[in-house]
């Protein structure tokens, strides 16, 4: 695994401008035919290292999205541009692209077997994603409270209620030419849950994860449990409950299969949203196929 320093910012700056001259021909994040054809994206405006290797990572890194929800509704700056969604044997797939104010793109995939449970969250969803340099984590992995558990398929989330939902995500391969040497990537996600409805934000090949779940505070409970399963290791999880207003965070540093699984668990609609940091020490997360697979 690569590391970057945070008292090497002028290595880092070559290696990125060096990185500017590559591009990859890796796979896509998830089945090419789930994924739209994004907008060229914009030119991307001069990114301020200095500002950014001075800031620690343990700290919200953010610069143009806020560390915890709710975003503001019916503003297209927080809104994810899905097109139809198509049928393809039992499941229902929407497709869509985020573009921040910087041009970068993300790609954005739901999958459920029930086409209203699938047009219901992405009609409420709001996002906020950013890319930024890459950087070394500040911060100690916390297994206090993981233990080991069978790895658990999509067949067994979408068995435990109909609206289960399955969500890929990743930043798009225009992003590649940019972040080659790799990406801190900063998300915000807020979408609303039913009671009993798990919501899978599914399995990727990641070098550390910062994850935070908040349940707004206007009321409604969930359950949170994240997974990890390191390259030939022990798939683990820690699972917590919370309640209105109620926040948890887990880090992680080291190469592995991060998932996450939230589960409403009261009545009517919860509110919650996912944030966090994401590292990649190089644009594809590989081997084997990128986004959707696990670390070997």
């Amino acid at each position: 695994m690569k590391r970057r320093s945070l008292l090497i910012g002028s290595a880092l700056t070559c290696a990125l401008i060096a990185a500017l001259t590559l591009s990859s021909c890796a796979p896509t994040s998830i089945p090419e035919e789930y994924i739209l054809e994004t907008l060229e994206p914009a030119t991307l405006p001069a990114i301020d290292l200095e500002q950014i290797m001075t800031v620690m990572p343990s700290t919200w890194l953010g610069q143009l999205c806020p560390e915890n929800g709710p975003l503001p509704e019916d503003d297209p700056e927080y809104q994810v541009r899905f097109e139809a969604p198509f049928q393809e044997g039992e499941f229902w797939f929407r497709a869509g692209v985020y573009t921040n104010k910087l041009g970068q793109t993300f790609n954005y995939t739901v999958k459920g077997v029930n086409d209203i449970a699938v047009m219901e969250y992405t009609d409420a969803l709001r996002v906020c994603m950013e890319l930024l340099p890459p950087a070394e984590m500040g911060f100690e992995t916390d297994v206090t409270d993981e233990a080991t558990v069978d790895e658990r398929s999509e067949d067994e989330v979408f068995r435990e209620s109909n609206d289960a939902l399955v969500i890929y995500s990743n930043p798009s391969d225009e992003n590649a030419e940019a972040f080659g040497d790799g990406y801190i990537w900063v998300f915000l996600i807020d979408p609303g849950i039913g009671n009993g409805v798990p919501h899978d934000y599914t399995r990727f090949c990641r070098d550390g994860v910062r994850t935070t779940v908040t349940v707004s505070a206007a009321g409604g409970s969930v359950r949170a449990t994240h997974y990890r399963q390191p390259p030939g290791g022990l798939n683990a999880a820690s699972t917590r409950n919370l309640f209105a207003g109620g926040q948890t965070t887990w880090n992680y540093i080291g190469r592995a299969t991060y998932d996450l699984a939230v589960t409403g668990t009261s009545p009517g609609v919860t509110r919650y949203s996912v944030s966090g940091t994401i590292w990649n020490f190089g644009f594809y997360s590989l081997p084997p196929f990128g986004g959707g697979s696990r670390c070997q």
